[in-house]
């Protein structure tokens, strides 16, 4: 099968043909039926991290937004999610992020109020609000793996495990003459307390 491999020259770049790579039957040496890779992906669209990437760089060429505006960050927000919406992706808080251009701390300090309260708050606490209630919406609709969604809750949601302890207090008070019946019960019925000055 020493065949010379033809050179074709295509705008320049030199191509060869693929090597033979067809499974062959071991008895009989003819090829087997096994499909190429291009054939097998025949028909079907571009995967999901293809899909996830392509709309993730949609926000490659903007500008950081100018962040004193509160009016430009709300902007861009929207864009933000109606991107999602076109896109059909779930958005994100470092999607969001990346659509602002800061960093996803800093979304997280306008929306708590520890950075430009005044200012951002309301339109950060907009879009986290947004996305807690389509992340409550996955975990209750299953749309989305629960260990997945356990960490998002708690790492951007402000979710927590928590278990509830209730201690309380109870003091009794002895009656004057109740004494003796109150030592019975804290010792065992077989001891005998030492009677006083015989310690």
């Amino acid at each position: 099968m020493a065949e010379e491999i033809k050179k074709v020259e295509a705008d320049g770049v030199v191509l060869r043909p693929p090597k033979d790579t067809t499974k062959r039957s071991k008895k009989t040496g003819k090829p087997g039926k096994v499909r190429t890779s291009s054939e097998i992906l025949e028909g079907r669209q571009a995967g999901e991290v293809g899909r996830f990437l392509e709309s993730a760089l949609k926000a490659w060429d903007f500008e950081p937004v100018d962040s004193t505006d509160v009016e430009a960050v709300e902007e861009r927000c929207l864009w933000y999610f109606r991107r999602c919406v076109d896109d059909d992706i779930k958005p994100t808080v470092q999607g969001l992020s990346n659509a602002l251009g800061v960093n996803r701390n800093t979304l997280s300090r306008w929306a708590s109020g520890q950075s430009r309260a005044d200012t951002h708050q309301e339109v950060a606490r907009k879009a986290y609000n947004i996305l807690a209630e389509l992340w409550e919406a996955y975990m209750s609709e299953n749309k989305i793996n629960p260990v997945s969604g356990i960490f998002l809750g708690k790492n951007f949601y402000g979710m927590k495990d928590t278990t509830e302890q209730r201690v309380t207090h109870q003091v009794s008070v002895v009656e004057e003459g109740n004494v003796d019946d109150v030592m019975k019960l804290y010792t065992k019925k077989d001891k005998k307390l030492p009677e006083k000055g015989t310690e």
